[in-house]
């Protein structure tokens, strides 16, 4: 399944920007590439009991394929993967698909557009059982997660500038190419189908201080486990701009939910009021406090410019959305929390209620560029096993030391605290790295991983693992 699966997404994604490309005059700039690493490893097999050494061979070939066009616009970054185990009983051979494919096109001139996504990635199943920040090492508790996201759409401008209108269907499928499991428990399979249509009506460009827009929606989620989700969405929004410095936002709207799932089923209003507050050039802080159809929320979001090149942001949401449509979202998104050192939110058929904190601060100075981020989440499930708390901060340094060499060193670190488990799960994981671009094709990588582990289920004890690794990358 999980080879019929990947092939079907890739072969679809290839054929389906290939055959629409050729309808527009575009540059085109097409980059093979091809990357061998050896990477010697005391801990190949993270399902094992016993931690076991090796020295593995990873090779990947691939290919990036970018065109920006006056009607279509393409990226897409495939590639194949094959991982060599010498040293392991069995199955010494290894494939993973690698895909992320964004498109964009205008059917007809300045009305009917489309857009595209395909993704395949691998990514962990249950948090409590084996994970590493390292692709290579071995476990079960992997599978290949594969998306394909379509969406046409029309716009239409209504009495010239006064309004838009975009009139949208969207597809969108998520498919993880193995049974989930959750602390031991088979759960079948993870899959699920979204299907929404959706009319906007938009502020032209003749409102400048106040914006406003009423936007329509029903989408229909339904999972691998028959159970069905349904929303009905009608929301009017505004923002006032009063002075240079503050503005105000606001949204009040109704919504049906009609869910299979335990607390989901909700029909009434919903609303949320805020504002903007722009002091300086430097800082922007929008905060909002409202109600959704699973109680009060407040969100928040903050920049601030410390200086030129030091950039701090604060960020905090509230939302309740199924584990696929996180999982859906992050990959096309392309979300990556320097704070969280690896993919481990659970991808089952529940929903989430998922309450987040984001802090950052990116700075350069001189050849340096530091990010420092910290972050707290918790997790409340319909499934009391996938209810739990995570705090998570890391650090990442770059140096560049010369024209061609340049030195990365990073330490993260993840702890999860669930609801129905004692004790907590402590992960970190720290790494170096030189990069020397030898030529203007060519460039070598020598990296060193160190991760340890803290946790009491599945029979683990506190584990460390180490990764040594050489590889040289070439484009053509």
């Amino acid at each position: 399944m999980k080879n019929k699966v990947g092939t079907a997404i890739v072969t679809a994604a290839l054929g389906a920007l290939g055959s629409t490309s050729t309808s527009y005059a575009a540059d085109w700039q097409i980059t093979p590439y091809l990357n061998v690493a050896e990477i010697y490893t005391d801990d190949v097999n993270l399902d094992a009991a016993f931690a076991q050494s090796d020295f593995v061979t990873q090779t990947t070939v691939g290919t990036r394929i970018d065109t920006t066009g006056p009607r279509f616009n393409l990226n897409l970054d495939y590639g194949l993967t094959h991982l060599f185990y010498p040293s392991l009983q069995g199955d010494k051979d290894e494939f993973r698909h690698n895909l992320q494919a964004t498109a964009g096109s205008e059917l007809v001139r300045d009305f009917v557009f489309i857009d595209f996504n395909a993704a395949m990635t691998e990514q962990f199943i249950d948090r409590r059982a084996a994970f590493s920040t390292v692709s290579l090492a071995r476990t079960t508790n992997r599978g290949t997660l594969s998306i394909i996201d379509v969406s046409p759409y029309t716009v239409n401008r209504v009495n010239g500038n006064f309004a838009t209108l975009t009139n949208r269907y969207r597809y969108s499928y998520i498919d993880l190419s193995r049974n989930i499991t959750l602390t031991g428990i088979d759960l079948g399979e993870s899959s699920a189908q979204f299907h929404e249509v959706s009319s906007t009506l938009a502020s032209g460009t003749r409102f400048t201080k106040f914006t406003w827009s009423w936007a329509n929606s029903f989408r229909r989620e339904r999972g691998s486990n028959t159970t069905d989700n349904d929303i009905y969405t009608s929301l009017i929004s505004g923002d006032y701009q009063w002075t240079r410095q503050i503005a105000f936002i606001g949204q009040i709207g109704y919504l049906k939910r009609n869910s299979d799932f335990a607390g989901g089923t909700f029909s009434g209003a919903i609303w949320r009021a805020g504002g903007r507050l722009t002091p300086g050039p430097r800082t922007v802080l929008t905060a909002t406090y409202g109600k959704e159809f699973y109680g009060n929320t407040f969100n928040f979001s903050g920049s601030y410019r410390l200086t030129d090149r030091i950039d701090l942001t604060v960020n905090y949401f509230d939302q309740y959305r199924s584990f696929q449509d996180i999982a859906l979202n992050n990959v096309i998104n392309g979300d990556n929390n320097p704070s969280v050192p690896v993919q481990q939110d659970v991808i089952n058929n529940n929903f989430n209620r998922q309450k987040q904190w984001n802090a950052g601060i990116v700075g350069v100075r001189g050849r340096s560029t530091i990010a420092l981020s910290a972050s707290y989440s918790k997790n409340t499930s319909n499934d009391v096993a996938s209810t739990y708390i995570r705090r998570a901060v890391g650090i990442d340094w770059t140096r560049r030391l010369s024209p061609r060499l340049s030195f990365t060193a990073a330490a993260n670190l993840m702890e999860d605290d669930f609801f129905t488990d004692p004790g907590k799960d402590l992960f970190i994981a720290y790494n170096g790295r030189f990069d020397y671009t030898l030529s203007q094709n060519i460039t070598g990588t020598i990296e060193y991983i160190h991760t340890k582990r803290n946790q009491l289920l599945f029979n683990y004890v506190p584990r460390m693992s180490n990764y040594v690794s050489v590889a040289i990358g070439v484009t053509f």
